[in-house]
């Protein structure tokens, strides 16, 4: 192989690596918008939600869907819990919770901010970029 040709596929190899790597990482939920939808008043939820669904982040699908269902819980850190039945998962780790922490509060959703929580579930499900998340649109 040419030397040269080896290294421009070195480069190519290191800049899809890179790329890739970049991408996941743009794809993680950020704590300021975790605590945003959970925690702000109306209109900064609205306005963290609306950064959510411009960055077509799918990530935040759980979230939502916990918020629109009533399963969203807080401590009195700050800590945002996705509580279903006796089980709770770290929304910003993914991680179980357990056991429960006695002192957490329900996240409460007006219907307003239902509606608008709803709808971008339905945009972020049907342009995701994971076929079977379309799918199930």
């Amino acid at each position: 192989m040419n030397p040269r040709a080896g290294f421009l596929r070195s480069a190519l190899i290191a800049a899809c690596a890179l790329v890739m790597f970049v991408s996941g990482a743009a794809l993680a939920l950020a704590p300021e918008l975790v605590r945003e939808l959970a925690l702000g008043d109306s209109d900064a939820r609205l306005k963290a939600l609306g950064t959510v669904v411009g960055a077509n982040d799918t990530t935040a699908l759980p979230l939502l869907q916990g918020l629109v269902d009533g399963e969203i819980q807080v401590t009195p850190d700050e800590r945002v819990l996705r509580v279903k039945g006796d089980r709770a998962i770290d929304v910003l780790t993914g991680a179980a919770v357990a056991p429960l922490p006695e002192s957490r509060e329900d996240v409460v959703v007006n219907n307003r901010l239902r509606r608008e929580f709803a709808s971008a579930i339905a945009v972020l499900r049907l342009t995701a970029p994971e076929r079977d998340v379309r799918l199930a649109a």
